[in-house]
């Protein structure tokens, strides 16, 4: 696939949706110190764009290796139609197609410039049980929030869980369901790049 396929791409958008028991904001990826990367990160309209790298074994990490322009666009949750995130996806990619002058059209500005993070962060949890998740993604959180509460079986509170810093809800967990070790909450640090 990589030799006879992505390898002939001048640029490509990776359409991603969270795993199983999770949801996602719509969120780019993309390494934002490359101006071609940069701009068609922008021109997504999405609600955050996280700074990375990307070197992680991922398609985007391995076109970019190929000197390919790529980001990842993370459209919210598993299994489920939302209108909303499709329709602002496909906006996004039709932006990036008009800029590129691949195809005719007016480019559609952001209703709200996207929030900048910088690096991202998992919080993990260290004591299974039954997860609620108390903030909703794109929330603003600060340092010392509760952000979840485990319990037990019987419905008592086994553990409560607070933000280690500042930051942006980029996704989080929405099973009940958690193991010691499951994630918690994706975590942006706002940072200009």
């Amino acid at each position: 696939m990589m030799e006879r396929i992505i390898q002939q791409f001048d640029y490509l958008i990776d359409l991603h949706t969270a795993s199983f028991g999770r949801i996602n904001s719509y969120y780019i990826r993309a390494n934002m110190k490359g101006k071609v990367a940069s701009r068609m990160s922008n021109l997504q309209n999405a609600d955050i764009i996280l700074s990375n790298q990307g070197a992680d074994g991922t398609l985007r990490s391995a076109a970019t290796d190929m000197g390919i322009h790529a980001i990842t666009s993370e459209l919210g949750d598993p299994n489920r139609f939302q209108k909303g995130m499709i329709s602002s996806g496909l906006e996004g990619i039709f932006n990036v197609m008009i800029d590129l002058g691949m195809i005719k059209g007016t480019i559609v500005p952001p209703a709200a410039p996207p929030v900048l993070c910088g690096r991202s962060y998992w919080i993990y949890a260290n004591e299974g049980g039954v997860l609620e998740v108390l903030p909703n993604i794109v929330d603003e959180i600060k340092k010392g929030q509760k952000i979840a509460v485990t319990k037990n079986i019987f419905g008592d509170v086994a553990k409560e869980y607070f933000a280690p810093g500042d930051g942006v809800v980029i996704g989080k967990s929405v099973h009940p369901i958690n193991q010691t070790g499951g994630r918690i909450l994706h975590l942006g640090i706002r940072e200009a790049f």
